[in-house]
């Protein structure tokens, strides 16, 4: 675990991880007075130490804009900030040109920050400061239109052509290295890289260093494309990294902030099937995995690409900064010549770079979170399919990123046939309640009692049209069922179902197969107790309870 460190200088904070100097927060280079950027040092720590790396430079940032506010307003700092300095900020970023959302966040972190130097080092502040002021009416956002399939193809087909690319400049770069040239261009950029590797030991040397090497390099350096050029062809850059971000958080449908904190680790064997692979990621805010599931072989998923990108990236390893050694996004920063994991600040400039470049229709990159959703939820006409990808505990979480209206049509075309099926049965029951023979009604009952529509329709995930349903354990997912939760007929079955799932589930924890309980039947375990169970009437449930099933449950595994 990276462990965290702030050490507070006059008027700076130095932040540390596992001992090493990562950030710096120069109040006083911020425009800041010494007594006001000792204060607000120690305040940025004491309030906001504990939170994430990129809430704490959030924080900064909000503060700067402060002493932007107090230069351009002439606002004076000594002896002490005036009692409304707070409001006239306020006043300041209402025509600043920001967001309202934009503004208000960083209000309630200078509202925050002077709130604690107020307690703590009051000297700094007006006794008389009020720290009361009006905050900003949030704008409704703008509504994108969802990405269309087209689209999403064509933001696709550009990170395949920008990483093939990439991976033949660096095989390009791996021969001119190696000695290897494969053309004139080729063989004539050796020599230079050769010199310049020994010049910097290693690395690119610096301009200033390459100028001053007396050996004629940088003119030939300046007219080759300079050094950014060569770093292309030789490491895997920023630049060169994004188009693999992108696709593999458009195929993940993950949430861009957890995908770009991907491990190299992050490829799993699917539990219990040999032809499905697993790519798995932590979501940050809640500490828990996360995970998609992609066919073997494919050229272009997103686990072969996690693969082609550790390839490429491998030989940077040994040069990494610790606390990022084990990402899967590093690679060489063109300024600081570091070697790490990718930052999320660049992200938007190389996002309008590479719209740009491949004119593309305008987007965000929560907007492939919410195409993945869109996309799952049309193919299957199951907003379950899309909760399931976006790894959603509950569909009303998954609803915000796909509309009910998008499916309007099919679902009231899904309702009708029911709704005729469910009258069907009414009539039929009544025509048996006058008749000496007995019927049994139409449709087709499953072990785990639900009644199906059609078992030979193949509209379950891996069934096949025309040949038996075998999912008989995801019948609490299926378009198909059909589940009458005022009969106390099929409440009874249900009802013993959850007990056979329930026992099921205690003797797979003792017995050592719990992940293919969780994998094959706990989905189905969860619906019956989180949404189908609870939705019955208690009369129809003690009904129910008097009843004798039906048939017995099976006895999984």
């Amino acid at each position: 675990m990276t462990a965290h460190s702030h050490e507070v200088d006059g008027g700076t904070v130095c932040l540390y991880s596992n001992g090493r100097l990562i950030n710096t927060f120069d109040f006083t280079a911020a425009g800041f007075k010494p007594e006001l950027a000792n204060a607000l040092a120690r305040a940025i720590v004491g309030q906001f130490g504990h939170t994430s790396l990129e809430a704490q430079r959030q924080s900064w940032r909000c503060l700067r804009k402060l002493s932007a506010f107090l230069n351009a307003a002439g606002v004076e700092q000594k002896p002490n900030l005036p009692h409304d300095v707070l409001s006239r900020f306020r006043d300041w970023l209402a025509v600043s040109g920001l967001a309202s959302s934009t503004a208000q966040s960083t209000l309630n972190v200078v509202s925050a920050t002077l709130a604690w130097c107020y307690r703590n080092v009051p000297a700094v502040l007006s006794p008389a400061t009020s720290l009361l002021v009006q905050g900003f009416v949030r704008t409704a956002p703008v509504v994108r239109p969802p990405l269309t399939p087209a689209e999403l193809k064509a933001i696709l087909a550009a990170c395949y052509a920008d990483i093939e690319e990439t991976e033949a400049k660096l095989a390009a770069g791996r021969r001119i290295i190696e000695g290897r040239p494969a053309n004139a261009e080729e063989a004539e950029l050796a020599p230079i890289v050769s010199k310049l590797l020994e010049l910097g030991g290693g690395d690119l040397p610096r301009l200033r260093d390459i100028f001053s090497s007396r050996v004629g390099l940088g003119t030939r350096v300046f007219k080759m494309g300079g050094t950014d050029m060569l770093l292309g062809r030789l490491w895997l850059t920023t630049e060169a990294i994004f188009p693999f971000y992108v696709a593999i958080l458009a195929q993940t449908s993950g949430n861009p902030y957890a995908i770009l904190a991907m491990q190299r680790g992050c490829l799993r064997d699917h539990p219990l099937r040999e032809d499905l692979e697993r790519v798995v990621w932590l979501k940050l805010r809640s500490h828990s995995e996360q995970h998609a599931e992609f066919p073997k072989g494919r050229t272009w998923s997103a686990p072969e690409l996690c693969r082609r990108l550790m390839a490429l990236n491998e030989g940077l390893l040994e040069q990494c900064i610790p606390e990022d050694r084990d990402k899967l996004f590093i690679c060489k920063k063109k300024k600081i010549r570091e070697v790490g994991a990718m930052k999320f600040q660049m992200m938007h400039v190389l996002l309008d770079q590479f719209i740009g470049r491949h004119q593309l229709p305008g987007f965000d990159f929560k907007d492939l979170r919410k195409a993945g959703a869109a996309a799952h939820h049309q193919a299957t006409g199951s907003v379950v399919a899309a909760q399931r990808r976006l790894n959603h505990r509950s569909v009303v979480t998954t609803a915000r990123y796909t509309r009910i209206e998008d499916r309007s049509d099919a679902h009231d075309a899904v309702i009708r046939k029911f709704q005729g099926q469910l009258m069907s049965g009414v009539v039929r029951e009544g025509a048996v309640r006058d008749s000496t023979v007995k019927q049994r009604p139409a449709g087709h009952e499953t072990v785990f009692g639900f009644s199906c529509a059609d078992p030979f329709a193949g509209v379950a995930p891996g069934s096949i049209v025309g040949k038996p349903c075998l999912q008989f354990h995801r019948c609490a997912t299926c378009p198909g069922a059909l589940i009458t939760l005022d009969d106390a007929t099929v409440v009874a079955r249900l009802l013993a179902t959850g007990r056979a799932l329930d026992e099921a589930r205690e003797r797979s924890l003792k017995e050592g197969w719990w992940p293919r309980f969780k994998e094959a039947y706990e989905p189905t375990r969860l619906i019956l107790q989180d949404e189908l169970l609870p939705a019955v009437a208690p009369a129809i449930r003690e009904k129910a309870l008097s009843l004798p099933t039906a048939a017995a449950m099976l006895h999984l595994e």
